[in-house]
């Protein structure tokens, strides 16, 4: 820890402290910096920063730091211990032999940062250079990480619409399936409808030629009776005429032998 530890409370105060020197922030309003849903009303000459949750997944309060910045110089980030806010000061950007160790939150308690000797500037550009390296490489994965996911979004994708193009296919199947079963049905029944047309026009003209066969007859035997002469109908007599001729074939036959 620095030697020189002073405290003071100020209501908004609005000079940033140099370094070394603490302030404790008061507000008039109710603060709950742990919460990731608060955010602090306007601060005139501030800026605020907000939360984040590192690497853990645990949650780092948020922090105001000043709206305009100062030749040769880093600005160390407050802090919260509960509700009270320790403000943020001026650090020197370079300190010859030195290395800045930054502060942060370990396990929701702060660590202040503190000037390392024993290294060079060139030591703590390395320092710095890896630090942002292995940010990069985070962001990376996340970013690899994302696009796998996405990838795997767009095959769920295409295997939806894979299924309701079968889908359809099947549909418009089964419709055809079921035209082409209406159309045998149709087909079919006209063919009944013919069918039962034929036998009636057949059953019509066999009852038509029984009634002309039975006219026929009734006329011979009234025609008979009118001339007094009994005549059976024109079929029996053809029947008889015929027995009559093969009687007289079949004597003419016997008699030649």
């Amino acid at each position: 820890m620095l030697s020189t530890l002073a405290l003071a409370l100020a209501l908004f105060a609005s000079t940033p402290a140099d370094a070394g020197v603490y302030v404790s922030v008061s507000f008039p309003f109710a603060v709950d910096a742990w919460s990731p849903h608060w955010a602090p009303a306007h601060r005139a000459g501030w800026s605020w920063v907000g939360g984040h949750y590192d690497n853990w997944g645990d949650w780092t309060p948020g922090h105001w730091r000043p709206s305009y910045a100062r030749s040769g110089y880093d600005w160390v980030s407050g802090y919260w211990t509960g509700h009270s806010y320790i403000e943020g000061y001026w650090r020197p950007l370079y300190r010859s032999g030195y290395a800045w160790i930054s502060p942060g939150y370990r396990y929701g308690v702060w660590s202040e940062g503190y000037w390392r000797d024993g290294y060079s500037r060139r030591v703590y550009e390395r320092a710095e250079t890896r630090h942002e390296v292995r940010e990069d490489r985070q962001e990376r994965g996340e970013d690899r990480r994302e696009a796998r996911e996405d990838r795997g979004e767009r095959k769920e994708d295409r295997a939806e619409a894979r299924d309701d193009r079968q889908d359809r296919s099947d549909d418009r199947a089964d419709s055809r399936d079921d035209r082409r079963e209406r159309s045998d049905s149709d087909r079919a029944g006209r063919k009944s409808v013919a069918s039962k047309s034929d036998d009636r026009k057949s059953a019509d003209s066999s009852r038509a030629e029984g009634k002309s066969e039975r006219s026929k007859q009734r006329s011979t035997v009234v025609a008979s009776r009118a001339g007094g002469k009994s005549v059976t109908p024109s079929v029996s007599s053809s029947r008889r005429v015929g027995s009559d001729t093969n009687t007289k074939s079949g004597k003419k036959s016997r008699s030649g032998r």
